[in-house]
């Protein structure tokens, strides 16, 4: 759907099950995960997701192929959230990204969400121009990566018991 420098950003498809779960089972993945994914249940049910917010919304998450190998190297791209915090419910279209740990700091991220965020502009950003990520605090590199998509932080929160900082983006704004 989407090609960039170095990866190829598709849907999601069912056989993608396992290399989804292997992206975040690692202790090291899981680690900036908002209550990550633990178990072949937990990817499962991330999976669904993500294919039903393309099938309800006409967006969600792309796996993020390495062009040269075809291997899932990541899971980026914009979906809309139900966040329970604290102090109540929240929902909005958020911003994800996560790459294989073995991939960490070549810039993948980056260049993933680069590219996806132009296509949700273009298809999208009239109707939902605002969009929000989430991250939890100590992840400098998703704090770098945040600002350079454009994200500025506007709040604390805890979610599932856990502090996390939220960011916001407005198109145009």
């Amino acid at each position: 759907m989407i090609d960039t420098e170095r990866l190829h950003l598709r849907p999601y498809r069912r056989d993608d099950l396992r290399d989804l779960h292997a992206l975040t089972a690692s202790d090291e993945a899981r680690r900036f995960l908002a209550a990550g994914a633990t178990t072949l249940e937990d990817s499962h049910a991330r999976l669904m997701r993500t294919i039903g917010g393309w099938a309800l919304d006409g967006f969600s998450t792309f796996a993020a192929c390495d062009q040269a190998t075809a291997e899932l190297v990541g899971n980026v791209g914009l979906f809309r959230a139900l966040r329970s915090f604290e102090d109540g419910e929240w929902e909005s279209v958020e911003a994800g990204w996560i790459v294989a740990p073995e991939r960490w700091g070549e810039g993948l991220a980056t260049e993933a969400m680069t590219a996806a965020l132009a296509w949700f502009d273009r298809t999208h950003g009239r109707a939902e121009p605002r969009t929000c990520c989430m991250i939890v605090p100590g992840n400098g590199a998703s704090e770098r990566i945040a600002a350079r998509l454009g994200y500025r932080a506007f709040r604390e929160a805890r979610h599932k018991g856990e502090p996390v900082r939220l960011y916001e983006r407005v198109l145009g704004g």
